[in-house]
């Protein structure tokens, strides 16, 4: 805005969202509207889940063609689901306190990503990919949120 002050963004989305309250509250935007909060929590476990995948695919090396082509397509799936997600968060309120400014996703992560054990990695990324299914078919089946049903089917249908 300041190299161009006639600019107008499509949708007033906050400047660095976060999740959790800050300590130092400069320059971030606590997302705190209950609405926003749950679809926030959801598109950064997708995140997660599609780094995790990641650093699964690249960093094993004995995978057949197969396994890789399954780990790159899940991991490009939950990438459309995330830009989903982040599409529905521009467009609910980041926080009652401040008016006029939308969601958006914070890509808050755990601080430690080492890679699973081959010999449960299969286990573990279907274990997490269920949990994830099970939060969108809670949020399309909420009946505050018929608004955005459509979009999380085709997020659902993304990521299966």
């Amino acid at each position: 805005m300041e190299k161009n002050p006639a600019f107008e963004p499509g949708r007033p989305s906050a400047r660095n969202p976060v999740m959790r309250k800050p300590v130092e509250s400069e320059g971030t935007n606590w997302i705190n509207d209950a609405r926003a909060v749950l679809y926030l929590d959801l598109g950064n476990a997708m995140y997660s889940l599609m780094l995790r995948i990641l650093l699964q695919l690249y960093s094993m090396e004995n995978r057949t063609a197969e396994a890789r082509k399954v780990l790159r397509e899940g991991a490009l799936s939950l990438m459309h689901g995330i830009g989903a997600i982040g599409a529905i968060l521009s467009q609910l309120p980041a926080s009652p306190e401040v008016p006029g400014v939308n969601a958006g996703l914070s890509f808050d992560l755990i601080r430690h990503f080492n890679p699973i054990e081959l010999s449960s990695e299969n286990q573990l990324l279907t274990e997490r990919l269920n949990q994830l299914l099970a939060a969108l078919t809670e949020l399309r089946d909420d009946v505050q949120f018929p608004s955005h049903a459509d979009s999380l089917e085709r997020v659902q249908s993304t990521i299966v």
